[in-house]
C-alpha cells in the first residue's frame, strides 16, 4: 500500500486569529474558503475579539484557506495568526460557523 503524499495527509489545525476580525463577515468568510477547500471544523468569536478556527483536512488546503485570508483581510483587518497542529483528531460532518 502507497503512503499518501505529504500535502495529502489530513491533519487539523488550531489558529486564533487576531485583530479586526469581528464584525466584518470574517467568521463567514472563513466558512466559504473552508467549504470551498473541502475543510471541516469550525469558526467561532472569542470574547477577546479574537477568531478562533478549527480546521481539519489536507495541509496543502489548511494553507489556502489561510493564504486566502491573508489576501481577503490583509494586515488591515488581521494582525496576527497564531496556528499549530493539533492531535486531537475531532470528528466533524462539516465546516460550521459556531455562536
Amino acid at each position: 500500500m502507497q503512503k499518501p503524499l505529504p500535502e495529502m495527509e489530513i491533519v487539523e489545525v488550531h489558529a486564533i486569529v487576531k485583530g479586526h476580525v469581528q464584525g466584518v463577515g470574517f467568521r463567514a468568510t472563513v466558512s466559504h474558503y473552508a467549504k470551498r477547500l473541502g475543510l471541516l471544523g469550525t469558526v467561532r468569536n472569542l470574547v477577546d475579539g479574537s477568531v478562533e478556527i478549527y480546521a481539519k483536512g489536507s495541509r496543502k488546503s489548511i494553507s489556502q484557506l489561510f493564504q486566502a485570508l491573508h489576501q481577503e483581510f490583509g494586515t488591515r483587518h488581521i494582525s496576527n495568526i497564531d496556528q499549530k497542529q493539533i492531535t486531537q483528531q475531532t470528528h466533524y460532518e462539516d465546516f460550521n460557523i459556531l455562536y
